[in-house]
């Protein structure tokens, strides 16, 4: 279970499935709270815009960059991974050992997206960098199962796939009523989207021979 906040709480699991509250500071600390009693401390090297949780791994961002640790016990803290990028990030692909395959994130311009392998076992390697989907900034990526939807500011969103070592465009669409703000999807075929103004609209894919696009004002 993950979940991802833009402020500085956030609830996470660990493998003994125990509740534990993160609490991110602008002096680059994260600090696990049980019960209101503080459990554990991880620093990073500037202030903490949020933080993103599956299971053992957190997935801290600063301003500048993304730190992945690994919690294995309380207090026990290992450092796997850290990046040049800005939030958000998602998980998405198919699921090895209860863990998605891949995060997507946003490159620092914004731009691109940059796919990692998911995995400690794979010290979150890079698999792609994807700068085809959209010329201005993205505003929203979100995974849904195996898929990824990414969102930029002139209202277009992309629905994709890893295949291979790329990801891989299996549609595109525009909602013509400029930025989407937000991503929220219901399953690997709808996805409602958050738009300028105030506007929600429903994206319905067309998984047969003709892919596209179904637009749902609401």
């Amino acid at each position: 279970m993950y979940r991802f906040m833009k402020h500085s709480f956030m609830q996470l699991w660990s493998t003994k499935m125990e509740s534990y509250t993160l609490r991110g500071d602008n002096t680059g600390n994260v600090s696990a709270y049980e019960n209101g009693h503080l459990k554990y401390t991880i620093t990073v090297p500037d202030a903490v815009k949020c933080v993103f949780v599956e299971k053992e791994i957190l997935y801290i961002f600063t301003p500048t960059e993304l730190s992945i640790y690994e919690v294995t016990d309380v207090g026990k803290n290992v450092k796997k991974f850290n990046i040049p990028a800005k939030p958000p990030i998602t998980l998405f692909g198919e699921k090895v050992n209860g863990r998605y395959k891949y995060a997507a994130l946003l490159a620092p311009s914004g731009q691109e997206i940059i796919v990692l392998k998911n995995s400690v076992e794979d010290n979150f390697e890079t698999l792609t960098i994807n700068d085809e989907f959209h010329e201005l900034t993205i505003t929203a990526i979100e995974g849904a199962d195996e898929y990824l939807f990414s969102a930029d500011y002139t209202g277009k969103v992309v629905l994709s796939q890893v295949e291979g070592n790329e990801l891989k465009e299996f549609v595109n669409g525009s909602t013509g009523s400029g930025c989407c703000n937000c991503l929220a999807p219901m399953d690997d075929k709808n996805v409602f989207v958050g738009c300028t103004g105030g506007e929600i609209m429903k994206v319905a894919f067309n998984s047969g021979d003709k892919r596209e696009f179904k637009w749902i004002r609401y």
